[in-house]
């Protein structure tokens, strides 16, 4: 047998509690706030985390032109071929002035003036001088050089094609420009009879 409730225990059992009314159109507009609430939270952390990867990837990017044309200098004194010293030394020139225009660019998109200490260390190259010292030696000093810059420029052009997917239009044409420079000086280096 169920108990019966009289009076205020009746109500009391009917409105879940002293002074509370469950009211669905409450517990909807609140529910959907919540639901509103994290939505925004998580579109927010999408575009922040995203926005996050081009500009890494363009810090890199500018990190390893530096790199590269730093590679070229530190190296042209060893190369044997006028030839190649010219291409290097033409090579070393635009890239310069092409890492330049993505660091403006860097700085314009990301505010960021100067890529940062760990990126430029891990860019850097360190193994190269070995086997350039080794090639010195052998007399093959000119022909590993095209090798390892051949190596380089696609491993920025592998980067800078990454870049490219995200890129706003100013930015896209400094890539552009640099994919030219790119291109133009492996031709030149393919070309060369050593």
């Amino acid at each position: 047998m169920q108990p019966k409730y009289y009076g205020a225990a009746a109500d009391y059992r009917k409105s879940g509690g002293p002074g509370f009314r469950f009211d669905r159109k409450l517990v909807m507009i609140l529910g959907g706030g919540v639901v509103a609430i994290l939505f925004i939270v998580i579109a927010l952390g999408l575009i922040n985390s995203a926005g996050s990867a081009p500009k890494n990837d363009l810090e890199t990017l500018v990190a390893r032109e530096q790199a590269f044309a730093a590679f070229i200098n530190e190296n042209q004194q060893s190369i044997n071929t006028s030839d190649l010293k010219k291409i290097a030394a033409e090579g070393a020139l635009l890239i310069t002035s092409d890492q330049n225009e993505l660091t403006a660019q860097l700085n314009t998109q990301y505010g960021v003036t100067e890529v940062p200490g760990d990126i430029v260390t891990a860019e850097t190259d360190t193994a190269s001088a070995a086997t350039l010292k080794t090639a010195l030696a052998s007399g093959q000093f000119d022909h590993i050089f095209i090798g390892l810059l051949q190596d380089k420029i696609a491993a920025i052009q592998a980067l800078a094609n990454k870049v490219q997917s995200s890129a706003s239009d100013e930015l896209l044409t400094a890539l552009k420009q640099s994919n030219i420079t790119l291109q133009t000086l492996d031709k030149e280096l393919t070309a060369l009879k050593l």
